[in-house]
């Protein structure tokens, strides 16, 4: 893995690091579910940086991508890819360079960066990996395979390779899912920073049902999410 890392908390140059001072990176965990009478599951705890830009949390997750797609190599085809990807570089927060520090911050103007993961990320499938192929042998066809939407956005050329999406697919509705609207950051009740942060991205798991819950914020500042799910 290249592990992108958007804010170096180590360094104490670093005007954030300073601000909120901590040891260690964001990192995803990993690990491998048995299930009874069943193949092994896959399952991704990701949690983004949120003080950097949508284009520094994108090369980050292109990390996770990438070892999806080696694990699908694998043998390993049943994957869930959860957790909080802090895709809030819109509404009030694009006045924040704290929390958006890139381009995006007024390119993107017009839509959320949930709604832009949906059409320029996960929109774009890797067709060596999609779940149709599993257990062939992959030959070289379609090698230089990339994501040409966000590489017409800037994005390195191998981030746009690594990001390519493997087949995952999130049930809930990248707009209408709202999974942060703390009342803290209303205004004369208008939300001045919301929206979907959070995700659930499966891959060949059938969806049975999904639900949301903590709708007042009681439990924590965001909404979570939940998916019944069964072997696809």
């Amino acid at each position: 893995m290249i592990w992108h890392h958007p804010v170096d908390w180590d360094n104490e140059q670093v005007s954030l690091a300073k601000r909120e001072p901590r040891h260690g990176r964001r990192l995803t965990l990993a690990a491998t579910v048995h299930c009874p009478n069943s193949t092994p599951i896959m399952i991704y705890s990701v949690h983004l940086e949120v003080f950097c830009g949508m284009l520094s949390r994108i090369a980050q997750f292109a990390d996770v991508m990438l070892d999806a797609k080696q694990h699908v190599e694998k043998g390993m085809y049943h994957q869930a890819i959860l957790g909080d990807l802090n895709t809030m570089a819109h509404g009030i927060a694009r006045l924040s360079p704290n929390y958006c520090c890139d381009a995006m911050r007024f390119w993107s103007i017009g839509q959320t960066e949930a709604y832009f993961w949906h059409h320029k990320v996960f929109s774009v499938t890797d067709p060596r990996h999609v779940p149709e192929r599993d257990g062939e042998i992959l030959g070289t066809e379609a090698a230089s395979v990339s994501n040409s939407k966000l590489a017409a956005w800037g994005v390195p050329a191998d981030v746009c390779t690594d990001i390519t999406n493997p087949g995952f697919a999130d049930p809930f509705h990248p707009v209408d899912t709202i999974t942060l609207d703390n009342p803290s950051f209303r205004f004369f009740g208008i939300s001045l920073m919301k929206g979907k942060l959070d995700w659930l991205l499966l891959r060949r798991l059938t969806v049975r049902d999904t639900s949301v819950g903590n709708h007042d914020y009681s439990a924590s500042d965001h909404k979570w999410l939940c998916a019944d799910v069964t072997l696809a």
